[in-house]
């Protein structure tokens, strides 16, 4: 089973009505039938034909399409750009290869910048606790030192300042 993954772009993505090959006129590969499903609960599609699912952006997985295909995607008449895109986890997907080299969650879980947000929280905690730890500690020296400074105690009874 070789399937195709494409992310819709644009606001009115979600609101996609219609996927075809404009290439090959073979009727649609995918039309809306009431609300867009959770990939998660959308079945791998059947040979030549195209799901729409949406996760918290709207794909569309395609099975054994030909290999020049050029699918189009439609809102109320108005296109949608689509992009290659690594496939979103569904129905299954234990039998599904390409949809689970690369699971939804790891591309849901990276930003615009490629970092992980859930990485970043992290850090913005431990970050200031090392700030914290490092002024405790200068604190803890220069208060230290200072008290050597002015404390005579640690110098031997042979010494000329302590015979006074």
């Amino acid at each position: 089973m070789s399937l195709i993954c494409f992310l819709a772009l644009g606001i009115i993505a979600p609101n996609v009505d219609v996927l075809y090959d404009d290439k090959y006129d073979t009727g649609h590969l995918w039309m809306k039938n009431g609300s867009l499903p959770a990939c998660s609960s959308t079945s791998p599609p059947s040979p030549s034909s195209c799901e729409v699912c949406l996760q918290q952006e709207v794909y569309a997985v395609c099975r054994d399409l030909m290999q020049d295909a050029d699918l189009r995607m439609e809102a109320a008449g108005q296109p949608i750009t689509i992009k290659k895109s690594k496939c979103p986890w569904l129905l299954g997907d234990a039998t599904v290869q390409s949809a689970t080299e690369y699971p939804l969650s790891t591309i849901q879980r990276t930003d615009s910048a490629g970092t992980n947000p859930g990485t970043w929280e992290w850090w913005q905690i431990f970050i200031p606790i090392l700030f914290l730890l490092l002024f405790v500690f200068m604190v803890f020296y220069i208060r230290k030192k200072r008290s050597n400074k002015t404390d005579t105690s640690y110098c031997c009874s042979c010494c000329p300042e302590r015979r006074r």
